[in-house]
């Protein structure tokens, strides 16, 4: 006990030659560390990982693909009248495209279920309608 081996003398001379045997060798290791780092978490991601949509605003939500897969049609739902776009997916550039509501807005819950055919000439829409009747009695005792 208390005297070195020949292990223990190679280990340290191996330990002193990395850290003092040469200009840069320990950031040159570090570096080559970190590379190999970087490297493996891009290796992790995955192509298909979901990405946010250039030009969708806060509140909108895509309500159906272009027929050509280059353009969503997106909307806010519960808006009165609906008011639908174009988003452009390479640009983010959004034009108006249509607005929906029947023309008897009365007890109007909301559009919904907007579909439209791929080359985007015909469409169809449903809505929600709440209607209640109030009965008023007179003279009752």
């Amino acid at each position: 006990m208390g005297s070195f081996s020949i292990w223990h003398w190679l280990i340290l001379i191996m330990v002193v030659a990395l850290l003092f045997g040469g200009r840069g060798k320990i950031s040159g290791l570090m570096g080559d560390f970190a590379h190999g780092i970087r490297n493996f978490k891009e290796g992790l991601k995955d192509p298909n990982d979901p990405r946010p949509i250039a030009g969708l605003e806060e509140g909108e939500q895509p309500d159906q693909w272009g027929g050509d897969g280059r353009f969503l049609y997106v909307s806010r739902r519960g808006d009165l009248p609906r008011r639908v776009y174009r988003l452009d997916l390479a640009t983010g550039r959004k034009e108006f495209w249509r607005e929906f509501s029947p023309s008897d807005t009365s007890g109007l819950d909301g559009v919904s279920g907007l579909r439209v055919t791929p080359d985007g000439k015909a469409y169809v829409y449903a809505y929600q309608r709440l209607l209640s009747v109030l009965y008023l009695v007179d003279g009752l005792k």
